[in-house]
């Protein structure tokens, strides 16, 4: 869909993307079409003369009922495709007629649209891709990445690394506890899933992963972070271990256990000795965290050092590795990062330490608490960013 915008603003034409949202109004999807282009009169809503708009509908049908059965913003939508426009809010007697304007709607196949306005559009499915499929997607991405990697240890686990992560991906969308509930909305996984396994994998050089055994571990990583680590209670993180334990062996014939440090998950890490991201290689008396321990100690003197607010941390293991996977998210590309937990459990120092770890900048935004504008401060903050060219870690609770 990015293509096709983008090819209609290179041919000369404008494009715009409206988000919806369970709780978006009528008069809120009316603002932000109008707000996409241009009045020419009070009665014409159209863009550029000799142009034509797409309007890209992202989520169109998350709006809910209202207490009457029906869906406002929807309703609205179905009469701009029905009757060519909508009524100014401002003055009911003026119709605002629309004039080269396509609008195109995404949603999953599990949700519905009012027949009504299922019927003004040409539907299209778009099935989830085949095992096949996605070997030869990701598989593209994996091999060009490992290009340069020992052709005996590394290259040749390629293609059952792809089957590791597709397989694990499915087994994971199978399992019912692993399913979102209003409880935890946020145990949806999808194909940006098995993109940022293979992210993080390609974060690691051909020096710091030289063998079977530390390729394997980094899958092992990996996988840990994109899909365990959303998980909030034991219960499904015992049940996750299970599907990885069972793909594991399925795709390398090789216990999990081959994989582990001293029983636990191996730790990848951007802190030892500036090695770049490699395996932090612990034994039976000194574990990984343990390894970490003095170099994270040292960063975080430092960090206190420099005149800021102090950040009180206390470097237990759990901590350890929380700092790890945020610097790992930190340094990919479009790492964007959902911090789940309770206050008082340290996020905001965890977050502050990795950014600094990584030289890159922290911004709060304080209006929220302090009763300003929550938009006009983020303006600033971005307007600040762009203009410095400083990369920029944006902080919200």
């Amino acid at each position: 869909m990015r293509a096709i915008l983008k090819a209609a603003d290179e041919s000369g034409g404008s494009y715009g993307v409206v988000t919806l949202s369970a709780s978006t109004s009528s008069a809120a999807l009316q603002e932000q079409v109008e707000a996409k282009l241009s009045r020419k009169n009070r009665k014409k809503l159209r863009p550029l003369v000799g142009t034509r708009a797409i309007l890209f509908l992202d989520d169109v049908a998350l709006p809910r009922l209202d207490e009457f059965g029906y869906v406002p913003a929807l309703e609205l939508l179905r009469q701009a495709l029905e009757f060519g426009g909508w009524f100014d809010r401002q003055a009911l007697d003026i119709f605002i007629e629309q004039k080269d304007i396509f609008y195109v709607g995404a949603m999953r196949d599990s949700q519905t649209l009012p027949p009504r306005l299922a019927n003004k559009f040409f539907a299209l499915g778009l099935p989830f891709p085949n095992d096949a499929s996605l070997a030869r997607i990701f598989g593209s991405i994996l091999h060009f990445g490992l290009a340069d990697f020992d052709p005996e240890e590394v290259k040749p686990l390629s293609d059952r690394a792809l089957s590791f992560v597709i397989g694990l991906h499915k087994n994971a969308l199978a399992e019912p506890r692993l399913q979102a509930t209003p409880s935890k909305p946020h145990y949806l996984f999808s194909l940006r899933d098995i993109a940022r396994v293979v992210k993080g994998v390609l974060l690691i050089d051909k020096l710091n992963c030289d063998s079977k055994s530390v390729f394997r571990k980094l899958l092992v990583h990996e996988v840990v972070c994109v899909y365990q680590d959303r998980l909030v209670s034991a219960e499904d993180r015992t049940v996750f271990r299970s599907v990885l334990s069972d793909q594991f062996y399925a795709s390398f014939e090789v216990p999990l256990n081959d994989a582990l440090e001293q029983g636990r998950y191996p730790i990848f890490s951007l802190f030892v000795d500036n090695r770049g991201y490699s395996l932090v290689s612990g034994s039976a008396k000194e574990p990984s965290t343990a390894v970490l321990r003095p170099y994270l100690t040292h960063l975080l003197d430092t960090f206190n050092g420099q005149g800021r607010r102090q950040l009180n941390i206390v470097l237990f293991e759990d901590a350890i590795e929380d700092i790890c996977k945020i610097s790992r998210v930190l340094n990919t590309k479009e790492g964007h990062l959902l911090l789940i937990g309770e206050g008082g459990t340290g996020r905001h120092s965890l977050v502050k330490l990795a950014a600094s770890a990584a030289g890159i900048q922290v911004l709060e935004p304080r209006s929220l608490s302090a009763g300003g504008t929550f938009k006009t401060e983020l303006r600033g903050l971005f307007e600040s960013v762009f203009f410095s060219k400083t990369e920029t870690v944006m902080l919200l609770d």
